[in-house]
């Protein structure tokens, strides 16, 4: 099984969320962290993967050798992809 590691923002993110959206993170990424090469999607041009949860995106790397996905931040899909 693949682990997750949550970076310091997306801990902060994820808190700012209403509690039925952030349950339905924590179901989602729980889901994905038993296959992520099928769940999360590559981003053009990076590192990045995305993971869709209805409206928001959770943003990470995916490291295949470790088998650990490094979440880096939870948004809204119109505001995720802003540096």
């Amino acid at each position: 099984m693949w682990s997750a590691i949550w970076a310091p923002n997306a801990l902060r993110e994820l808190e700012r969320l209403e509690p039925p959206e952030r349950e339905r993170v924590a179901k989602t990424l729980l889901r994905a962290l038993e296959d992520p090469p099928r769940h999360f999607q590559r981003l053009r041009g990076t590192r990045l993967h995305k993971l869709r949860v209805g409206d928001l995106r959770v943003l990470a790397l995916v490291l295949v050798r470790d088998r650990t996905i490094e979440v880096l931040r939870v948004r809204h899909r119109s505001n995720v992809y802003d540096r």
